[in-house]
């Protein structure tokens, strides 16, 4: 072995050895820039957890909120509902008296009749047609007060 053999070794061991450490300061660099990039990953994923967090919090208010006019509509159904069976109970009522109405006034006619057939012994019962009679505006007049109430519950239950 020569002395040019050996320098030509050694100028190769040399090249291989700048070239090691070239492949290592490539490998250094590399990695600076992947724990940047990690740093970076971790900034941004820590952002992205905060956002997912204020998200969920108004997720939650949306569903309470929603819980909220659901209960408020079901009680406004039962509400209607009520006022829908009231209505129809006045409706009943407003028959009730709207028949009873009529009744005495075929009543009153009657007696009338029955007066005005009965001739002088009849004048004594003169006053009966007349008190029927009275009544009659007094029926007619609640019959109308009952059907504006149901008018009432029934625009009310519309409303809802």
């Amino acid at each position: 072995m020569s002395i040019e053999d050996i320098a030509s070794g050694a100028e190769s061991e040399a090249n291989t050895s700048m070239n090691a450490l070239e492949r290592v300061q490539e490998g250094l660099e590399l990695s600076q820039s992947i724990s940047e990039s990690a740093g970076r990953s971790k900034k941004m994923s820590d952002v992205t957890v905060k956002n997912l967090a204020e998200s969920s919090g108004t997720v939650q208010a949306l569903i309470q909120g929603i819980h909220l006019i659901s209960e408020s509509n079901e009680k406004m159904s039962q509400e209607a509902t009520e006022l829908k069976e009231h209505a129809a109970s006045i409706d009943t009522i407003v028959d009730t008296v709207a028949d009873i109405a009529e009744k005495t006034h075929m009543l009153a006619l009657n007696a009338n009749i029955e007066a005005a057939r009965a001739g002088e012994s009849g004048k004594a019962l003169q006053w009966l047609p007349a008190r029927y009679r009275s009544w009659l505006p007094k029926a007619l007049s609640r019959l109308m007060l009952f059907g504006m109430m149901s008018v009432k519950c029934r625009t009310a239950w519309i409303k809802h």
